[in-house]
């Protein structure tokens, strides 16, 4: 799921701005491996003749591995990205396109964190269900602004407390818009 959520998010950004110097990386191609980074320093060398390509190709297993080293602290910055060494500055940035990805500063450097929830924010429905739900608007099963439209009465209870969940887990926002919905439309279309 994770990793279908990761795909879905480099497919709707167009570019990523560093946490700390605001340098843009530009998502120009997303294929089912990885996708393709481009920056102004690979721009340049490019143009200079110091690189044969503009870009740099970022596999998924690349973004497992920072995403592991990740979870493993929940705070990281920098130096936690050991295996993933070179590009933690735009795994920082990636990752913190998640809703549930903050920006804070650890031993002095911009660090990012996953959220913390108290049990009010917690999700009322079982977990495996708010995820599966997840998946079924990511694939366009259900659109959540008209999900009575879209079931039965039993159904609709059961997938509007998923949605529910969805928004206090920032996936979608108070009109029931999803995170990728959203991003399509700013930054695709």
């Amino acid at each position: 799921m994770l990793e279908k959520l990761l795909v879905e998010l480099a497919k709707q950004i167009d570019c990523i701005y560093t946490l700390s110097s605001n340098n843009p990386n530009w998502i120009t191609k997303v294929d089912s491996n990885g996708f393709y980074v481009e920056t102004e320093k690979s721009r340049e060398k490019f143009n200079n003749g110091e690189q044969d390509k503009p870009w740099e190709y970022i596999p998924f297993d690349f973004i497992r591995t920072g995403w592991n080293e990740f979870i493993k602290v929940r705070t990281a910055n920098s130096k936690d990205f050991i295996k993933t060494k070179g590009r933690s500055s735009f795994l920082m940035a990636f990752f913190h396109e998640l809703p549930f990805v903050t920006k804070t500063i650890k031993e002095n450097s911009i660090a990012i964190q996953i959220k913390e929830f108290t049990t009010e924010d917690l999700p009322s429905e079982q977990f495996h269900k708010v995820i599966s739900f997840l998946e079924e608007v990511i694939n366009g099963v259900y659109d959540p602004k008209r999900l009575s439209e879209q079931t039965n009465k039993n159904l609709y209870r059961i997938k509007s407390r998923g949605r529910q969940d969805l928004r206090l887990l920032r996936f979608l926002n108070d009109e029931n818009e999803s995170l990728f919905y959203e991003m399509s439309h700013h930054h695709i279309l």
